[in-house]
């Protein structure tokens, strides 16, 4: 006799951790602008229960603490309970997870997500970010021809010192 229902399988697509990951997001997870990156972060009070989403994005578990009200057991952090762990990723990491996360969330979520990188202001261009570099009176970035300059001006600096030891010899 056939079975009522069809058996429910897997999905190869997602592991187990990033179906984990994409539940903690929609339940503990928030969205803010951290540093002008949009930042997904995950709070918790109890540290093992964020570990899938660790190793999801590539980063550890941090305390967060508060000051102004106890939010978890002493137990589950100590000393005084002041406090959570915390798991966070920013920038294109953020960006990347939730894309491929996309399917495991929900719409009212993922919308809110598109609503905090609207937010926050977008990073400098790279170009511009070393042209910036370049107009600053310390130079950090030579280009090939200063660079050319900076060893002929040391190599005839080495040849004038080593002309004036030898000529100074008894």
């Amino acid at each position: 006799m056939p079975m009522p229902y069809k058996r429910r399988r897997k999905n190869p697509e997602f592991t187990t951790d990033e179906a984990q990951t994409a539940t903690l997001i929609v339940t503990e997870g928030s969205f803010r602008c951290k540093e002008k990156l949009p930042t997904i972060r995950i709070g918790m009070c109890q540290k093992g229960a964020l570990e899938p989403a660790s190793r999801v994005f590539g980063t550890k578990i941090f305390p967060a603490r508060t000051r102004k009200r106890i939010l978890c057991k002493p137990e589950d952090f100590p000393p005084d309970g002041r406090g959570y762990w915390a798991v966070e990723t920013a920038g294109r990491r953020a960006d990347y997870h939730m894309e491929r996360l996309k399917p495991l969330i929900p719409h009212s979520t993922y919308k809110k997500w598109q609503e905090t990188k609207a937010r926050c202001p977008p990073p400098a261009k790279r170009k511009v970010a070393i042209e910036r570099l370049l107009r600053t009176p310390k130079r950090r970035i030579f280009d090939q021809s200063m660079a050319n300059h900076g060893l002929h001006n040391l190599a005839e600096g080495l040849r004038g010192k080593n002309t004036v030891l030898l000529a100074n010899k008894p």
